[in-house]
Parts: structure tokens; C-alpha cells; sequence
């Protein structure tokens, strides 16, 4: 059940990655240039989500899955502390997991790979946890 919850997570976060992406790299069609050639939103969102939803599943559910044993093990004085370790290790493993991933493809690590890992992992975790706050607050279980 855990393994399929975050795949359904995994294809939440990858989308809502993808169309923040999409948005930030679009050039409006009034700045667009002649004789260049552009590509239009679903086309930027479609490609992101091609390439970025294999390491969602392959290295971020896994990853996931174990950073949250690994908290759920630790007894925290402060709430916020939990909060902070999470997001750090979820920058961390996107780190690592685009890091490898584009390492493998093309051979190199741009800062710009390292930009969207990190921001891809922070999607994954903030995705993780407003879902089911969302989806109690639409059954009623305020």
C-alpha cells in the first residue's frame, strides 16, 4: 500500500515539476523572435515529464520510502526539526538521484541539473505532504 501511494504521489509530483518548468522556461509569443523555433507549453511540460519522471520513480519513491522510516524512527523535541531534517534529506537524495541520472545520460552535472533536482525533490516532498491534508479536507475531516 505505502509502495502505491507514493507511485500515485510520485505522478502528482511529477506534473505539478513539470508545469512549474514548463511555465518558467515558456517564451511568450510576444517575445518570441522571428525564424526560432519555440515550443509551446504542453510540448516543454510534456518533455520534462518524459525525462523527469524516471528518476521520480526509480530513485525518488525508494528514496522517499526510506527517508521516512528513517524519520519516523527519530523522536523530535520540536515539530519544526522534523520538518527541517525532511526537507534536507529530500534535497539531498534529489540531489544525488539527478545527479546520477544525468551523470549516466550525458556524462556531466550542469548547475542548472543540480537547480531542477533539487527543486523536483522539494516538489515530491511538498506534494507528499499537503495530499492528504487536501483529500481529508475535501471528505470533510477537518
Amino acid at each position: 500500500m505505502i509502495l502505491l501511494k507514493k507511485l500515485a504521489l510520485t505522478i502528482l509530483s511529477c506534473s505539478a515539476y513539470s508545469l512549474a518548468m514548463a511555465l518558467f522556461h515558456h517564451t511568450p509569443i510576444s517575445q518570441q523572435k522571428d525564424n526560432v523555433l519555440y515550443f509551446s507549453i504542453s510540448d516543454i511540460f510534456l518533455l520534462f515529464f518524459l525525462f523527469s519522471i524516471v528518476i521520480f520513480v526509480i530513485g525518488g519513491v525508494p528514496i522517499s520510502i526510506m527517508i521516512d522510516k528513517i524519520i519516523e524512527k527519530m523522536n523530535f523535541s520540536w515539530r519544526v526539526y522534523k520538518y527541517v531534517l525532511h526537507v534536507t534529506l529530500y534535497i539531498l537524495a534529489g540531489l544525488l538521484a539527478g545527479t546520477l541520472y544525468t551523470f549516466g545520460l550525458i556524462g556531466e552535472v550542469s548547475n542548472s541539473v543540480l537547480l531542477h533536482s533539487a527543486f523536483g525533490a522539494l516538489t515530491f516532498y511538498v506534494v507528499s505532504l499537503t495530499t492528504p491534508k487536501l483529500i481529508n479536507f475535501f471528505k470533510g475531516n477537518h
